[in-house]
Order: structure tokens, then sequence, then C-alpha cells
């Protein structure tokens, strides 16, 4: 069978939606990749799956965006582009391949999750790495599926790029394949 990837959106309390990609994989977890704006403005990404994460260690999760799945992979393609374009604004959006590194806007450098965007000829894998030097309590992340990035729409240390991300969402919002719930559905 493959994989498949869905994509789900549900209209929620703030009356805007959430976004749900789900890659369904023959012979490992489901991930979901869950992409929400919240009443402050601030975009929310995350990646689940039905394993808890070991709060003690570095760990990562993916979701490959791929070109089978054509309208999803030209947002990301769009986001990508627009990313590079911008990169002289602020280097620190970038390593030395030229993939984007964005920092959760919760804490510090140093201690914070990580979401990386990867691009290869014919798809796009979303990283996103647990940070062990979380200033969050061991406690809250101890059975946690789910590796949380905070998109800041005011005082982002990558401010320079923040529009390139809610384009992306709103982008996705507007794309055919998915079927909208309501909350309840």
């Amino acid at each position: 069978m493959g994989e498949v990837m869905k994509c789900i959106k549900t209209l929620n309390d703030y009356n805007t939606y959430d976004i749900k990609l789900i890659e369904e994989k023959e012979n490992a977890p489901d991930n979901e990749l869950s992409i929400q704006k919240s009443c402050n403005g601030d975009l929310y990404m995350s990646i689940t799956n039905k394993v808890a994460l070991d709060p003690l260690i570095n760990e990562y999760r993916w979701i490959d965006i791929k070109k089978d799945d054509i309208d999803i992979y030209n947002i990301f393609d769009k986001l990508h582009n627009d990313i590079l374009e911008k990169s002289e604004l602020n280097k620190d959006i970038l390593d030395e391949d030229n993939n984007i590194i964005w920092i959760s806007d919760e804490g510090t450098k140093e201690t914070e999750d990580r979401f990386i965007i990867f691009k290869y000829d014919d798809y796009y894998r979303l990283l996103f790495f647990r940070n062990n030097k979380h200033e969050e309590d061991c406690y809250r992340r101890k059975n946690s599926r789910s590796i949380v990035i905070r998109f800041s729409a005011s005082g982002s240390r990558y401010k320079e790029f923040i529009s390139s991300f809610m384009t992306m969402y709103r982008e996705l919002i507007d794309i055919e394949k998915p079927k909208i719930y309501k909350k309840g559905d």
C-alpha cells in the first residue's frame, strides 16, 4: 500500500482552522503534523505519533511532504523559496546546507526545540527535534507524544519570516483536498 497523506481541517473555538497532515505508514507509527493559529496570532506546529518521547534524551520525529501530494508540496516549496529569498535579512534561519531551521519562540536558543525543513529532489522532510535541555520540567514532558514549535507573531527571533509561515497556513486552509470538520464532528 505504501504511504498516504491525509489532510484534515477543523474549525476551532477561535473561528480559525486547525490543520492536520497525517502520514499513514505501513510498518511504522503514523505521524501527524498539526498546524494551529492561536487567539493571540501565534502559529503552532507539532508532530505527534503513538509512541511517547523520553524527556531526558534528544529525540526527533519527521513527516515527509512528497510531490505526489502536489497541492501540499507546492505550498511548502513556496515557503522554502520565500525564506531562501529573504535569508539575507537574518542568516540564523539557514544552516550551511541551506536547510531552514526554526528554534521555537518559547525560550532561549540553547534550550528550545527545533523545526528543520530539508529539501530533497521530490520531497520535503519536516523534522522536529526535541531538545533535552528544555526549561520545561520533565514531569510535563514525560508522557508527551508531541514536539511543539511556536512561531510568535510578535517578538520572534525570526520576525522577518513569520509572514512566510502565516502565508503557508492560509494556503493550506485554501486547498481543496481537505475535508472541513466543525468541532465535535
